[in-house]
C-alpha cells in the first residue's frame, strides 16, 4: 500500500473515477489509533465527500485509487470511515463487493470485514444484504446484482462473528422518507431521501446529536403508513 501526499497525488493527475460517482463504502473504525498507523498527515476538507468538515489520505493498493475520509467532529471520535474508489474491471466480473478482498491492506483500526455499507451499481436489485441495527431497523449493506452474488457476500461476512446476523431480504420500497421534527407545533422536514434507512440513518445520528430531540421518520408520499420515533439515536416507538 502507498500513501501520498496530497501535493503529490495533485501532481500525479490522481484521481477516483465513477459511473456516475465513485464507489463508497464505509467501515466502523478506531479513528484516534487510525492517524498513527498512517505515516502522513491527512488533508483537511471543509466540505469533502461526506457532508461536513473532514480529513483525508490519498492512497494506492496495487492498481487501486482511494482516498480515505474521517469526520472531524468538535466533540468525541468518530467512529466511522468513509473511502472512496474507482470501480475496477475485475469488480464487473466478481461484484462490486469485491473491493473488500483488496482493502484488507487497509490499516487494522478499520474493521474491513464488518462494512456498515457497500455501494454497488445495481439500481434496481431484487436481493439486498441487510444488517439488523442496534437502533431498531434494517440497514441496507449492499445491493447485489443477483441471489449468488448475494450469498457471496454473506459467506465472506460471516467469517466475522459480528456479522452472523447479517441476511438477504427483498429491497424496501421507494417513497419519500423524511426525518420530520415538531417546532413549536410546527413540523420541520431535515431530510428526505427515496429510502427508509437513510432517512432512519440521518434521524438516529441527529437525535444523538440534539439532547431531548424526538424525530418522526415516515413516508411523505403515503405509500408506505408506517411511522418510526427515533429519540436519543434508537427508535422508541413504530406505528403501526
Amino acid at each position: 500500500m502507498l500513501w501520498l501526499k496530497r501535493d503529490d497525488a495533485n501532481a500525479q493527475n490522481f484521481q477516483v473515477r465513477g459511473s456516475p460517482t465513485p464507489q463508497e463504502i464505509e467501515f466502523p473504525a478506531y479513528c484516534d489509533k487510525l492517524k498513527a498507523q498512517i505515516p502522513l498527515e491527512p488533508y483537511f476538507e471543509q466540505e469533502g465527500f461526506i457532508p461536513g468538515p473532514s480529513y483525508q489520505w490519498y492512497a494506492w493498493i496495487g492498481k487501486r485509487p482511494l482516498i480515505l475520509e474521517c469526520e472531524r467532529r468538535d466533540a468525541g471520535v468518530s467512529h466511522r470511515v468513509f473511502v472512496h474508489t474507482s470501480y475496477l474491471a475485475e469488480q464487473d466480473r466478481r461484484g462490486d463487493w469485491t473491493v473488500l478482498l483488496e482493502l484488507s491492506e487497509l490499516p487494522d483500526s478499520i474493521h474491513v470485514g464488518r462494512p456498515n455499507f457497500i455501494m454497488s451499481r445495481v439500481r434496481e436489485p431484487k436481493h439486498v444484504v441487510f444488517r439488523p441495527d442496534p437502533a431498531g431497523w434494517n440497514q441496507t449493506l449492499y445491493n447485489a446484482g443477483s441471489r449468488g452474488e448475494a450469498e457471496e457476500l454473506l459467506e465472506f461476512l460471516r467469517l466475522d462473528q459480528t456479522n452472523a446476523t447479517c441476511f438477504i431480504g427483498p429491497p424496501e420500497p421507494l417513497g419519500q422518507w423524511s426525518a420530520i421534527q415538531n417546532v413549536n407545533g410546527h413540523e420541520r422536514v431535515l431530510c428526505t431521501y427515496p429510502f427508509r434507512n437513510a432517512a432512519m440513518s440521518f434521524a438516529c445520528e441527529f437525535s444523538l446529536r440534539t439532547p431531548a430531540a424526538v424525530l418522526v421518520v415516515k413516508d411523505l408520499s403515503r405509500s408506505d403508513p408506517k411511522q418510526y420515533r427515533v429519540s436519543d439515536g434508537q427508535v422508541v416507538d413504530r406505528n403501526p
